[in-house]
This record gives structure tokens, C-alpha cells and sequence, in this order.
């Protein structure tokens, strides 16, 4: 939890962040570099770093507990904004699966409408790709956290696709991708983006041609001052 100086409940904004680790690993310290940039390029944001169930195959890690977990820290800040002197948390950003949890979230199990913008860097947004439902290796991990291939409940897939899941009420988004990416393959990118102009959803695309899943330090240098922006113009 990083609480900025000279804080207070009416003025302070606040951002969940949350790693990737292809769901099944990884932990909110990989990302504290990340963090550290974003606590000097915007440095009145509070931001809460977690750590969510990892999907190990168990079901009692199956989706919905990331869900659930995102829900429950949620309730826990909103019970401590008074103490910690923040406002409500209005934001939350992922990394590649962190981003896919991060943009399920807010579309489909914010009903409250808590999220004023989410922020999707690398993140899979449809279950339904192709290029998804043929690869064996994705099905091992999507199956670790859904409990069932795409083949034994397509229907399941569809229903934690984020860009499936896009309304006319769906926060603002901010979008990265890589055109060459070979985890997260671009067509997931073009279809979040349609459904999101299809549905007249504020948001922001970038994409970097000559970028895979990992970014080079170029890229992350670019990178953050767009989020820094869109976030600034949307919480």
C-alpha cells in the first residue's frame, strides 16, 4: 500500500495493480518497478499492489476466486479510506493476466460501478480466439484456471473473455499490446478494441510493432506516461 503525502479523502484517487504470472504464478513484487515509476511520474496516487489466488489447478483456486479476491480487498480499503485518508478505489491495472483479471472485473463483476477506468497492459481478452482454442498449451493453463478446456465448455471461455464481456456502461480503457506478441496474440487486441468502439466505450490504444509480451525498456519508458494520462483524464 503506497499512501502519498499530503492526502485527503476529497482529493486523493487510488489504483489496484496487479501482476501477471499466466494466472498459475508470479506475485505483486514483480511489479514493484513498475510501481516505483508510476509513484514518480503521478505522485498524489494512492496505489494498493496485490496478490491474488494463483491457479494451480486446485478447485478451490478455480475462477471466480480471483473474483472474489479483488472484491474482498476492495471492501477491506473501502472500510479504511477514513484512516488512510483516500478515496474509494477508483482504478485498477494489470500486467498480461493481471490485465485479463483486472478487465473481467470491471466489466462483468463491478456491479457497483466502483471502477471509474481500467487499465490493460498485455492482457487476453478473448478465450474464443482461434489461435486460443487450437493451442494445447493455453488450454493447460486456461483449464488450471477455469476447471474445463474450451472444447469440454466453450461457454465458460466466452463468459471470462473481457472483451465478450464490453458494454454501453463498460469503464474507460486503456489498452497496450504488442504486434508481435506470441503469448498474447494481437487478434485478441483487435477484437477488445471493436467491441469497445462497437459499444462507444472511451479508450485508448497503443501498439507497439516491434514488441512481444515482454516489453523492452523503450517501450516501458513510452508506455507510462500514456497510462499517467489516461489515468490523470479518467479517475
Amino acid at each position: 500500500i503506497h499512501l502519498p503525502a499530503n492526502r485527503s479523502i476529497a482529493k486523493t484517487k487510488m489504483i489496484v495493480m496487479m501482476h501477471g504470472g499466466s494466472w498459475a504464478q508470479g506475485d505483486k513484487a514483480d511489479i514493484d518497478l513498475i510501481v516505483a515509476q508510476i509513484k514518480v511520474l503521478y505522485p498524489e496516487l494512492a496505489i494498493v499492489n496485490m496478490n491474488y489466488r494463483l491457479a494451480d489447478g486446485t478447485v478451490a483456486n478455480y475462477h471466480p476466486s480471483q473474483m472474489n479476491d479483488i472484491k474482498q480487498l476492495l471492501d477491506y480499503i473501502e472500510t479504511k479510506k477514513t484512516t488512510w485518508q483516500v478515496g474509494s478505489p477508483t482504478g485498477i491495472a494489470g500486467v498480461s493476466a493481471g490485465a485479463h483479471l483486472a478487465m473481467l472485473y470491471t466489466y462483468a463483476f463491478d456491479t457497483d460501478k466502483k471502477m471509474k477506468c481500467v487499465v490493460n497492459v498485455v492482457g487476453p481478452a478473448d478465450f474464443s480466439d482461434p489461435l486460443y482454442t487450437s493451442s494445447p498449451i493455453f488450454q493447460v493453463v486456461a483449464a488450471n484456471l477455469l476447471g474445463k478446456t474450451w472444447a469440454q465448455d466453450p461457454e465458460l471461455h466466452r463468459s471470462v473473455s473481457p472483451a465478450l464481456r464490453v458494454t454501453t456502461t463498460s469503464a474507460p480503457t486503456f489498452m497496450a499490446y504488442g504486434t508481435i506478441d506470441n503469448v498474447v496474440p494481437i487478434s485478441n487486441a483487435f477484437t477488445l478494441r471493436q467491441r469497445l468502439i462497437t459499444n462507444n466505450v472511451t479508450h485508448t490504444y497503443v501498439e507497439y510493432p516491434t514488441e512481444g509480451h515482454e516489453f523492452s525498456l523503450t517501450a516501458i519508458s513510452d508506455l507510462l506516461p500514456r497510462v499517467i494520462t489516461f489515468l490523470k483524464n479518467n479517475l
